[in-house]
């Protein structure tokens, strides 16, 4: 049901805990929910930017999606 998935944080966004929930975006028909758990989270070397791993429910590992972690929109990046 959830597969390890890379997230991308803007830039200066803080670093989150193991085990902040994800949570999807809010829509007209449906609220933010939880939608996984980040397992890790570090600085990328190259892109200075925050970079962190979760396990994500499948529905939403769609690569370039938006979810959100401590309010802040992160960028699902799948290779």
């Amino acid at each position: 049901n959830r597969e390890l998935t890379r997230l991308v944080a803007p830039a200066n966004a803080p670093l989150p805990r193991p085990e902040t929930p994800v949570q999807s975006i809010a829509t007209e028909n449906e609220s933010g929910k939880d939608i996984g758990r980040v397992t890790s989270a570090a600085v990328g070397p190259l892109s200075q930017k925050a970079v962190a791993l979760a396990y994500l429910r499948h529905e939403y590992r769609s690569s370039d999606a938006t979810v959100l972690i401590d309010g802040r929109e992160w960028t699902v990046k799948r290779q």
